[in-house]
């Protein structure tokens, strides 16, 4: 049984044929309204008003949880030295995605 740590809800507008212009749109409020956008977003879009940044002590924490829920490592953490430590995942449907954890102290 999959268990999803997100899913979309279906809505009139999945499927539209202007997506690519509702994307550029997001993507340049994003660009004009930074991290405060992007909250909005994710509260308008998915309900989340937590965090959207991995904390130090949150990434193998959230590694687990993905893995938990059915995902897949698909490039272990590593370090960006002096910068952070990163990580890629494949979700139940094949879509790649990564977290990012900020650390000065990673090498």
């Amino acid at each position: 049984m999959t268990t999803y740590l997100k899913r979309a809800n279906k809505s009139p507008a999945t499927g539209e044929d202007n997506t690519r212009q509702i994307v550029q749109t997001m993507l340049r409020e994003i660009e004009q309204g930074g991290e405060e956008r992007v909250r909005e977003y994710a509260r308008e879009l998915d309900g989340w008003d937590r965090d959207t940044v991995v904390s130090r002590e949150d990434f193998d924490a959230t590694a687990r949880l993905i893995e938990e829920a059915g995902g897949q490592v698909a490039l272990p953490k590593y370090a960006l030295e002096g910068m952070a430590w990163q990580g890629y995942f494949l979700d139940s449907e094949g879509n790649t995605f990564g977290i990012h954890q900020p650390d000065e102290n990673a090498k």
